[in-house]
């Protein structure tokens, strides 16, 4: 969490959608733990308000 390189490589692996996810055939989808499915974008601009230290 405290380290950006690594948030950043996290962050090309998720898949955030079922589609994106069919598409690419690797990295984890979002939605396996818990998460919704939602766009790319949003998922990213959620994850960067949301995946902090303090949650």
């Amino acid at each position: 969490m405290n380290a950006p390189a690594c948030v950043d490589e996290l962050m090309t692996w998720i898949r955030f959608s079922a589609d994106e996810a069919a598409r690419s055939g690797d990295g984890p989808f979002a939605g396996a733990s818990g998460s919704p499915a939602m766009p790319r974008w949003l998922g990213s601009m959620m994850m960067g308000m949301f995946f902090t230290t303090k949650s």
